[in-house]
């Protein structure tokens, strides 16, 4: 499991993250720190490369294992239907509170194989006004 988390501000409170997952697992979970404590999730882009599995199924959260039942509150954006690719842009963004700052994602690979190689694009906007 290796993943490069790379964090770039674009002006006017957006800011782009790019996660770039190799020797990722089924249950690998990227911790990304130094986000907004109140801000929405415009778009969230995953791309499954290579490995074992053939689609992927994001979820992004709040807390630590956001898809596990006793944290489903916490959840902030979760895929509909998995796929190679998946582009998810709800319609005014996902909004989210985080008093650390820190986001929890997982891409989650239909295969339990540690052999995927994911590319990860979210796009956030600070704060909850448009």
């Amino acid at each position: 499991m290796a993943s490069v988390v790379t964090t770039t501000l674009l002006g006017n409170g957006d800011i782009q993250v790019t996660i770039a997952q190799t020797a990722s697992s089924d249950v690998e979970e990227v911790t990304i720190a130094g986000m907004p404590s109140t801000g929405r999730i415009k778009r969230q882009v995953t791309a499954l490369k290579s490995g074992t599995g053939t689609t992927v199924d994001p979820i992004i959260g709040t807390v630590t294992d956001p898809g596990a039942a006793a944290n489903s509150q916490n959840v902030v954006l979760e895929n509909g239907t998995a796929a190679a690719t998946t582009d998810n842009q709800p319609v005014g963004g996902a909004c989210y509170h985080t008093d650390q700052g820190t986001l929890f994602y997982r891409s989650r690979p239909n295969n339990a194989a540690a052999d995927h190689v994911i590319d990860v694009v979210l796009l956030v906007r600070t704060g909850w006004v448009a």
